[in-house]
Parts: C-alpha cells; sequence; structure tokens
C-alpha cells in the first residue's frame, strides 16, 4: 500500500497542465511602490545618547531596539578642544558608542613675561624691553543627555606674572651690562606699572674731548693780515686734557684730543714749540688768522691782468700793480689791488683792498663759499639739460634710430645741449683750483658722466635717467670746502 503510494506520488507525470495566459496587461510597477516601506520604531526602540559631566567625562548609551540611532559627537574646533576616541584624534563629527574610550581636553594659553635687554651698536646705551601676555584658560561646558553632543568652552583669562628687579639684573649679566645702570627705585616703577614697553636701563659715559685756549701776542690785528719774521711767536696755547668715557659694557672710550668745533688748522707757515704750547712763525711773511686756520703766506706781486677766456688762479696772498681787466681772478689769500677793477670778476679768501675805481664788477668774499655756490648753479644746469636730453633721446628712439643711439645722442649733444658741456668743463678747471675739498661723490658723477658723453657710451634711456638721478641725489650743501692755509688740525 505504501509503496503504491509513494510511486504516485513521485513519478513524472505523462502531461503537464497548459497554461493560459492572462488577457490583462500588467500595471507597472513604481520606485515608491517598490521601496520598502521604512521602519516605524516601536515603543521598545531608543536612540542612543552622549553627554558630558561636569568632571569632564564623556558618557555614551547605545541605542535599544532594531530601528535606534547611535550617538554623535561634534568636535568642530580644534583650536578649542581636542578630541581622541580611541587614542585616534577626531575633528567633526564621529558616531559613538559604548566601548569607545573618549578623552576631551580644552586647551589653554599659558600666560607670558617676556625680558629682553638691547645692546646699542656702539655699546653706550642700553634698552630694557618687557613684553606682557595674558594667558586664556578654557573650560568644558557639561550638557544633558543627548542624541548629539557639540564640545563648548568658557575662555577665562590669566594675568603674566610680573618681572621683577632680580630678571631685570640677570637679563643685564646676560648680556654684559655692568655699567652706568638705572637706579633701582627707577626700574621699580617702571615694573610696577605691569605694562609692555621700553626703558633705557644703561647709559653709557662719553667721552669729553681736550679743550683749552689760545692767547694771542698781538690779539688785536686778528682781523687783518700783519708781516711777521721768521721764528716769531704768534699765540700760546694753553691745553687741557681729554678724559675718556666708558661704554654699559665696560670698555674703554678714547676722547678726540681736539673737541670738535674747537681747533684750530696751521698751514704750512706755522710750527708748534715747547711741546706744543707755542705758535711760531716758519717763514717771513703776512699771518693770516680767520675761520679756523692759521698760516703765514708769502705776497705775490704781478703787475696787471688783462682779458682771457680762463680763470686766474692765486694761491696766497698777492698784489696786483695795476688794474685787473675782463676775467676772473680767484685769489685763496688776501689781494691788494693798486689800480681798479674794470668788467672782471673777483674772488678772495681774505680781505681785498682797492685803491682805483670798480667799473662793472664783481667782488665776492670768501673763496669756499663762491666755489659752493658755483658748484650747485652747474649741477642744476647740468641736471636741466638732462632732462631736455631725455626727451629728446625718446623722439630717436621713436624715429627708430635704436641701433645708432650712443652716435646720434652724442651729435644732439655737441649742437644743441653746450650748456651741459660747458658746466661740465667747468667742473674740470674747478676740481683742479687749489685747496678744495671735494666731495667723492659729486667727483665721481661729475667724472662718469664726462667720460660717457665724450665717448659715446650712453646705450639706453635708462643709463641716461640712472647719471641724471645720480646727480639729484647728491647733496650739495656739502660738495665742496675751501682749506685755503693748510691741513693740520690743532687744538685751541
Amino acid at each position: 500500500m505504501m509503496e503504491r503510494w509513494f510511486w504516485r506520488r513521485w513519478q513524472k507525470p505523462r502531461r503537464l497542465p497548459m497554461v493560459i495566459p492572462d488577457p490583462l496587461p500588467l500595471t507597472p510597477i513604481t520606485k515608491s511602490e517598490n521601496m520598502a516601506p521604512s521602519p516605524t520604531p516601536s515603543p521598545a526602540d531608543k536612540e542612543g545618547s552622549v553627554w558630558l559631566d561636569g568632571a569632564g567625562r564623556v558618557h555614551v548609551t547605545n541605542p535599544q531596539g532594531e530601528h535606534g540611532r547611535f550617538a554623535v559627537l561634534s568636535a568642530a574646533d580644534a583650536d578649542q578642544v581636542t578630541v581622541l576616541v580611541n587614542g585616534r584624534s577626531v575633528v567633526g563629527e564621529r558616531v559613538v558608542e559604548e566601548s569607545d574610550h573618549i578623552v576631551v581636553r580644552a586647551h589653554m594659553r599659558a600666560p607670558s613675561a617676556q625680558v629682553r635687554v638691547e645692546v646699542s651698536e656702539n655699546e653706550m646705551l642700553a634698552t630694557l624691553h618687557v613684553a606682557y601676555q595674558r594667558g586664556e584658560r578654557r573650560v568644558l561646558q557639561p550638557t544633558v543627555p543627548g542624541p548629539r553632543l557639540v564640545l563648548t568652552t568658557v575662555s577665562f583669562p590669566i594675568d603674566p606674572p610680573r618681572v621683577t628687579v632680580a630678571q631685570v639684573r640677570t637679563e643685564l649679566l646676560r648680556a654684559g651690562v655692568i655699567s652706568g645702570t638705572v637706579a633701582t627705585r627707577e626700574l621699580q616703577t617702571f615694573l610696577d606699572r605691569g605694562e609692555s614697553g621700553s626703558l633705557v636701563i644703561a647709559r653709557g659715559t662719553d667721552p669729553h674731548p681736550g679743550a683749552g685756549s689760545v692767547e694771542w701776542i698781538d690779539d688785536k690785528r686778528l682781523d687783518g693780515s700783519w708781516m711777521v719774521e721768521t721764528g716769531a711767536i704768534l699765540a700760546h696755547r694753553r691745553p687741557h686734557p681729554a678724559r675718556p668715557g666708558t661704554t654699559v659694557t665696560g670698555k674703554t672710550v678714547a676722547a678726540p684730543a681736539i673737541a670738535p668745533g674747537r681747533q684750530m688748522r696751521l698751514g704750512p707757515g706755522v710750527a708748534l714749540m715747547t711741546h706744543g704750547t707755542k705758535l711760531v712763525a716758519a717763514r717771513s711773511g703776512y699771518v693770516i688768522a680767520q675761520d679756523g686756520i692759521v698760516d703765514v703766506v708769502d705776497a705775490m706781486v704781478i703787475p696787471e691782468v688783462t682779458s682771457a677766456p680762463d680763470p686766474l688762479v692765486l694761491d696766497g696772498d698777492v698784489t696786483v700793480e695795476g688794474h685787473i681787466s675782463r676775467r676772473l681772478v680767484i685769489v685763496t689769500g688776501n689781494l691788494v689791488i693798486k689800480g681798479g677793477i674794470r668788467e672782471a670778476e673777483v674772488v678772495v679768501g681774505g680781505n681785498v683792498e682797492v685803491k682805483g675805481t670798480v667799473s662793472d664788477a664783481a667782488v665776492f668774499l670768501g673763496y669756499g663759499r663762491y666755489v659752493q655756490k658755483r658748484a650747485e648753479q652747474h649741477v642744476g644746469r647740468i641736471i636741466d639739460g638732462l632732462y631736455d636730453l631725455e626727451v629728446t633721446a625718446e623722439e630717436l628712439l621713436k624715429g627708430g634710430g635704436r641701433s645708432r643711439f650712443p652716435l646720434l645722442l652724442q651729435q644732439v649733444i655737441a649742437t644743441k645741449f653746450t650748456d651741459i658741456l660747458e658746466s661740465l668743463d667747468w667742473f674740470k678747471g674747478a676740481l683742479t683750483w687749489p685747496h678744495l675739498n671735494w666731495s667723492d661723490a659729486l667727483v665721481r658723477s661729475i667724472q662718469e658722466l664726462k667720460d660717457r658723453l665724450d665717448q659715446g657710451q650712453i646705450d639706453s634711456m635708462a643709463e641716461l635717467v640712472a647719471l641724471r638721478t645720480q646727480l639729484e641725489y647728491l647733496e650739495m650743501d656739502r660738495a665742496v670746502e675751501a682749506r685755503p692755509m693748510g691741513h693740520r688740525p690743532m687744538p685751541c
């Protein structure tokens, strides 16, 4: 019986039943109908929570139920708080669970009080610099349990410690400052303010240069010049020794033997005798004592001065027996003209005496001042000419003359800018005049400009502008200084 049933149950049917298709079309299934519905939390579901207690510890509870969500920890501001989850730094949001080891630390900026002593380059001054910076302590705000924990902090300022006198003394020793420090009371007053600032903490002792006096044998004649014989005593010198100074680091500063502005310069006609206490005439001639210079000079006698294009430069005292006519005459000493001056320009370093008449003439007293004034005028004339020359040079370049620019520029200067060449020629002659100390910068600038113009070596507009700018930046008020009667310094 059992075998018959089993055979009938599992044996292959002889013919399958026919499947008849459904005559109705299938309705398309949309995306929303195909999606599974969102699970609806049951009363048994509970979300995870996270919170921070008053001791700064983070607590986490996991969600309960099938559809609960885990808690989220947010550490957005990494400048204020450091968050470590299982030993790894976290910035931004992080899903957390009960098994996580979470450490949070609020940042703190310690206060500072910096002390620095600055010693000047010549070690004559020491400056104390104090810089205070307030600190900041941040405290994490505790929260109640919730699905998201956003860490927030509250900041509290921390005042820096006050700098003490002992700290300053230590910094002074570290900087090597051992002399000339201010009184402790003044230092304490500065520190008690508790503010950032600077204080000159030490000053060196300035050296005192030598001083003295000169007693002239005949001081009534100092306004002019007088004749002396070789060996005559002109004056007695009463020197006073100099006193050295001290730097803040304890070094000795040597004092100059001569105080600035209290010195005489001796010409070759004056000698120091008896251990430098007597001024003696080293030759016969005229004594000249003016502008801090003492000398005995010879007197030159010439018959007359006639017309000539170049200036006549004479060193020393000069006597002209006749007239000076139609010429520039420069005399470094005194000048006596027994005739007159006619249509001439006369420059005298000392005194001038004209026994004749003066007609259409100019007389300048002050050799150095005259040269200084003329030098300023000629430099200004050169600069103005170079400005005009730059305009012409731009037109040459626009006309396609770039390849022949140096040659064209040289030709233009020779024909249309002769005032530049005339001023350069004036400097060429003036640089050879006696007893003048010229500024090295002025001499170099004038010589470079003249050489490059003469040789046609200005290849571009930029070089021309550079030469002009170089002249504009010269300090013309100290371009030249006259030393008409010697250069040996002597303290008065």
